[in-house]
């Protein structure tokens, strides 16, 4: 089975909320076409919590109530090749 290179654009934005945060976004690929069904993943670094979301038909995705930490998100899409990122979450 050939494996395609599918590369993406994470957009993330961290939103406080009282003591936890968020991450948005929308995935896209290189044409910048919206990428529906995407499974987006945040673990907190150091054997933390794990929070999955899939995006919509939009490409948009959410995961609530994160605590601020080091995260790896990591965002995958049948038949390509998953894309990791590192990314800190603090309040306020």
């Amino acid at each position: 089975m050939m494996v395609r290179a599918l590369p993406m654009f994470l957009l993330l934005a961290a939103l406080a909320q009282a003591q936890q945060t968020s991450i948005t976004g929308t995935i896209s690929d290189s044409s910048g076409g919206t990428v529906p069904a995407a499974k987006v993943t945040a673990t907190a670094k150091g054997g933390g919590s794990s929070h999955t979301a899939l995006t919509n038909s939009s490409g948009f995705f959410a995961l609530q109530a994160l605590d601020a930490a080091d995260y790896l998100v990591r965002v995958e899409v049948p038949g390509f090749t998953p894309l990791e990122r590192s990314l800190t979450l603090l309040i306020g």
